[in-house]
């Protein structure tokens, strides 16, 4: 009796266990279908048509929704093979235009047409994908072509794993890249169970999207206020340059491999005013001191100086056993006056603290050249098939005038322009080494007027 009583109540056990097991998945597949559900309609599928080796082809890609103004961001594009893009909603065609592609970020931003109907969409929603962790459940979710009636493909995976460094990784296991015919698995975004973006496939992995979303939430910022996309000097710029150290170093000098070193601080700069200099020891960042547990040294430098124009980070160092703290101020990156001088092919630029550690200078004075232009009377070759002036070189004097500055330089050469001078002497600094060279003004461009 008591046999059977037993195997009774284990029966009983085993039933309930199963109901609760199959409980669990139908609430985990009731979330996944939701999740699917209320984010596919910011998940584009794009035909994006491109030059490549001299032939035309079209790459099916996934493009998310970012905005009700109908902006699309993408992986990175190259705007030179870019012809043209196609967007499908409600399997309705319509056309996206090129803006901007970042490639340190490895993003594009493309702008919908006016009549597609954006309204039927929802922007998608990004989430923190530091916070994952192994184990954790995401959702591949990717849009389809007119062959799978437009109804998206959804694949449950899990992390494996993530790795931080100057590429961002998620580690997945479980991940089904749809590679049928037509599928825009490039592009796909996985997503949290709170259904948040957290990783973008690229093609070989898949990439986590902070700074994807980052890159592209302050483009757009730019595209609102009206700002030029293309302006190089609008990027963030701290002004100093560091490394990890190595347990060598660290046992030479005495030093934690909890830190960072700096290896270089240009003059000027936020870091300069922050107190930092070339050799100091970083141990904090914003009171949070480095930690060889978890995320690599370089990772958790790299995020929390994560650079942003006007953010302030307070930094902790030693230097030569003192401990020492400043405050670094991110600034937009320094932008040098510069004058173009047709008649000697020229574009040059005063010399700015960027410039002197950028092209390696040996002195400050002069104004620097930036450029020369093909068949001008700078490109024009010396007898060892060099031309007598190269980008570096630093021009000092003109005509036996002193140049120290763009201001000094459009003096002078207007002068040339009125007289019309056909050879122009100059002085210029190449590397350490001084020489003359004589320019013929005949060559290349004509004479323009005189500025004003």
């Amino acid at each position: 009796m008591k046999i059977i009583l037993t195997t009774c109540l284990l029966l009983l056990f085993n039933l309930q266990a199963k109901k609760i097991d199959v409980s669990i998945f139908t609430e985990l597949q009731q979330t996944v279908n939701e999740i699917s559900e209320k984010n596919n309609k910011g998940f584009l599928y794009m035909e994006i048509t491109h030059i490549n080796k001299g032939k035309t082809q079209a790459i099916p890609i996934t493009g998310l929704l970012m905005d009700d103004n109908g902006h699309l961001a993408t992986l990175y594009l190259d705007q030179k093979r870019f012809v043209s893009c196609s967007v499908w909603i409600d399997e309705q065609e319509y056309k996206a235009s090129y803006l901007y592609s970042d490639k340190l970020k490895g993003f594009t931003i493309l702008k919908l047409d006016g009549e597609a109907p954006v309204d039927k969409l929802s922007p998608a929603v990004f989430g923190d994908p530091t916070l994952l962790k192994n184990g954790e459940f995401l959702i591949a979710l990717t849009p389809t072509n007119p062959d799978f009636g437009h109804i998206p493909l959804v694949n449950l995976c899990s992390v494996a794993g993530t790795l931080e460094s100057n590429r961002d990784l998620i580690y997945v296991n479980g991940l089904s890249t749809h590679r049928a015919a037509g599928m825009a698995p490039v592009g796909m975004p996985l997503l949290n169970l709170e259904g948040k973006i957290v990783g973008l496939y690229v093609g070989n992995g898949v990439i986590m999207t902070d700074s994807f979303e980052k890159g592209c939430r302050n483009l757009l910022e730019k595209i609102s206020k009206g700002e030029d996309l293309n302006d190089p000097s609008d990027l963030p710029w701290d002004g100093f340059s560091y490394k990890v150290i190595n347990q060598d170093f660290s046992e030479a000098m005495n030093v934690s491999q909890s830190s960072v070193l700096v290896t270089r601080v240009i003059d000027e700069s936020p870091a300069t005013k922050a107190g930092l200099q070339a050799g100091d020891i970083i141990t904090a960042i914003d009171n949070k001191p480095f930690t060889r547990k978890g995320r690599p040294i370089l990772s958790q430098a790299r995020k929390w100086l994560d650079a942003e124009i006007g953010r302030s980070c307070e930094i902790n160092f030693e230097r030569n056993g003192k401990k020492l703290a400043g405050t670094i101020t991110f600034v937009k990156r320094p932008k040098s006056d510069s004058i173009s001088v047709d008649e000697l092919g020229l574009t040059i630029n005063n010399i700015t603290p960027l410039d002197f550690y950028a092209y390696r200078l040996h002195k400050k004075a002069g104004v620097l050249v930036s450029s020369i232009e093909k068949g001008s009377p700078a490109a024009t070759s010396t007898y060892f098939g060099r031309p007598l002036i190269s980008p570096g070189d630093i021009i000092l004097e003109i005509d036996h005038n002193k140049i120290s500055n763009i201001h000094d330089l459009r003096t002078i050469i207007n002068e040339i322009r009125l007289s019309k001078k056909k050879e122009v002497l100059i002085k210029l600094l190449d590397g350490s080494v001084s020489k003359f060279v004589s320019l013929n003004t005949a060559i290349g461009q004509k004479t323009k007027k005189a500025d004003k």
